[in-house]
C-alpha cells in the first residue's frame, strides 16, 4: 500500500500537469482535495468495528487503486482528478488507520511496537515505490506506471487479518 500510494503522494502533481496541463495552482488544488478527503480517515476505527479489518482493508485498497487510475489515466478530466484525489485521501488515511489498528491488535501486549511496524512498513513501501514509479513514468510512460501502481494497491489485499486478531468492542 505504501509503495502504491506514491503514485499520487509523490507524483500526483506531475500527473495532473501532464494529463491536464495544470500548473502549480492546479496541483495545489489536487493536494487540497487529497487533504480534505483524508479527514474521513478519522472514521477508520468505527468502520473496522462495524465491518472488520479485512473488509475495510480491501475496500480502501480498491478505492485507492481506482483513484490512482482516475487521477493518472489518459482519459481523466478536471472533475475526475479532483474527486479521485479526495477519495484517494479518504482511502489512504483510512487504510493507514486500519494498519495501525491491526498492529495494535496483533501485538496487544506491545501496542507501541504494533504502531511502529505499521508506520515503518508504509514508509519503507513509499521509499521503494517512488523511484520505481518515477522510472516507469520516465521510461514507458505515465499510463503504464499508473496501471502498475493501481494493481500494486490491489495486491496488498492478499494480506488478511482473518480471525487471528480478536475484535475489540467499541
Amino acid at each position: 500500500m505504501g509503495a502504491a500510494s506514491t503514485a499520487l503522494w509523490s507524483f500526483g502533481g506531475q500527473l495532473v500537469s501532464e494529463r491536464l496541463g495544470w500548473g502549480p495552482t492546479g496541483a495545489g488544488i489536487l493536494w487540497s482535495c487529497i487533504g480534505i478527503g483524508g479527514i474521513a480517515g478519522a472514521w477508520a476505527g468505527t468502520l473496522v468495528n462495524r465491518f472488520g479489518l479485512d473488509r475495510v482493508h480491501l475496500a480502501c485498497l480498491g478505492l485507492m487503486a481506482g483513484c490512482i487510475l482516475a487521477v493518472g489515466s489518459g482519459i481523466t478530466t478536471p472533475a475526475l482528478a479532483l474527486i479521485g484525489g479526495a477519495l484517494f485521501g479518504a482511502a489512504y488515511v483510512t487504510v493507514t488507520g486500519v494498519y495501525l489498528i491491526w498492529g495494535v491488535r496483533a501485538l496487544s501486549d506491545r501496542p507501541a511496537t504494533g504502531l511502529m511496524i505499521g508506520f515503518l512498513t508504509m514508509a519503507v513501501g513509499q521509499t521503494a515505490g517512488a523511484p520505481v514509479f518515477g522510472l516507469l513514468m520516465a521510461g514507458p510512460g505515465a499510463g503504464l506506471a499508473v496501471t502498475c501502481f493501481a494493481a500494486l494497491a490491489l495486491s496488498a489485499g492478499f494480506f488478511r487479518a482473518r480471525r487471528a486478531i480478536a475484535v475489540i468492542p467499541a
